[in-house]
């Protein structure tokens, strides 16, 4: 019976590996996970794993800085690896974690399947994308959330175990949505005083965006500019987001209409995203869940890593551009009808296609069974390139 080691990092990830757990334990198959350490909140990472209900992860990294560094994490997990001797490692994303294990899954000689694979926004300038195009050529089965995504790994040479099996995403979305008790939604409106459809949500903490000094000034005037429509603005604000506020000086505005809040519970968010007016947003995962659950989102990046969510009228590009903001939000409380799209994520059985497409390959006798070396060397490939920095 085949054994499956999951690799994750951050917050997000451990949400869209959730139903792939559950899968795993519906089907009585072996696993183990590992978390790199990348998000070290460990209040916050306890706290969603089990709201989730999922198990501790059998192996915990640790690191000496609050960064976490692919050359520093990819050995460790290679060792534990080797150890463990996993038939496959299953990697989600597009974040150092993921890199790492993807890094340390070929050093191991582990086959590597990559869940969400294949996105690209053609921001090759981000740390994300990067990451990303490079796990593509390490990766033995790309699951694919899009069709797009499909076109993305041909165009990149990729030939070969390519699958379309949606998001996990909406697997768990839809689950939690479904789980929601009878006035559950109203209460958590009333807790955070606002009227379904009446609000607007606010998140931000990606690097290209908050690290830069101008563009959390740009973030302030936006929010200026929406108070000023009189709609209630829910801020969860970013551990990160509020460090560089405070580390660049610089102040959210004060608005009785505009609301920061602390981190909220998987639960609280998802409700909050499926009630709101609209999503504005630099992040990605969320851009997926509101797809699903039917909410509209304003990007403010100049492109995203889902383009399909705007292909299906799901999200508009606006930028760090106020007035582009206010024109969209002011659009929404005018529509007659709500927004209505295709959902280009799948339908919510991801988890089950890819532990069931895996199961078959892996029992597959024409799959080769790699070499396991005994310790972590730095990987190389075509041209000499080493792609651990």
């Amino acid at each position: 019976m085949p054994k499956y080691a999951l690799i994750y990092g951050t917050r997000p990830e451990l949400v869209k590996f959730a139903p792939l757990v559950y899968e795993l334990q519906r089907r009585k198959l072996p696993f183990f996970t590992i978390h790199t350490g990348q998000h070290n909140g460990r209040a916050m990472n306890d706290a969603l794993r089990q709201e989730l209900a999922l198990p501790a992860p059998a192996y915990q990294l640790h690191h000496s800085s609050s960064l976490f560094s692919v050359g520093d994490g990819a050995p460790p997990l290679a060792q534990i690896l080797g150890m463990e001797r996993p038939d496959v490692v299953l990697v989600q994303g597009d974040t150092n974690s993921t890199l790492a294990g993807a890094l340390a899954a070929k050093a191991a000689g582990v086959k590597l399947a990559h869940v969400e694979a294949g996105l690209r926004g053609g921001e090759t300038f981000t740390r994300e994308e990067q990451n990303t195009i490079r796990i593509a050529q390490l990766a033995n089965f790309h699951f694919a959330p899009c069709l797009r995504a499909v076109a993305n790994l041909r165009l990149e040479g990729v030939a070969d175990s390519i699958y379309f099996v949606g998001n996990t995403i909406v697997d768990i979305t839809l689950r939690r949505v479904e789980q929601l008790r009878e006035g559950e939604v109203s209460a958590i409106l009333h807790q955070y005083s606002v009227t379904g459809k009446r609000f607007v949500l606010f998140t931000t903490h990606k690097a290209e965006i908050v690290d830069e000094p101008a563009n959390l000034r740009k973030i302030c005037e936006i929010l200026q500019a929406l108070a000023r429509l009189g709609l209630p603005i829910l801020l969860p604000l970013h551990p990160r987001t509020q460090d560089l506020l405070i580390r660049h000086g610089v102040a959210l505005p004060e608005a009785a209409n505009l609301h920061i809040l602390p981190p909220l519970s998987y639960r609280d968010f998802l409700v909050l995203e499926k009630e709101a007016l609209c999503l504005i947003t630099d992040g990605g995962g969320v851009q997926e869940e509101c797809c699903a659950l039917g909410t509209p989102v304003l990007v403010i990046k100049n492109a995203t890593q889902r383009p399909c969510v705007v292909d299906v009228g799901a999200a508009t590009i606006c930028g760090l551009d106020p007035e582009r903001l206010v024109w969209e939000v002011q659009a929404l409380l005018a529509a007659t009808t709500p927004r209505r799209w295709v959902n280009p994520f799948g339908k919510g059985d991801a988890a089950q296609q890819i532990i069931a497409l895996l199961e078959k390959q892996l029992a597959s006798p024409t799959q080769a069974t790699a070499a396991q070396p005994s310790s972590w060397a730095e990987p190389t490939f075509p041209g000499g390139e080493a792609w651990l920095s």
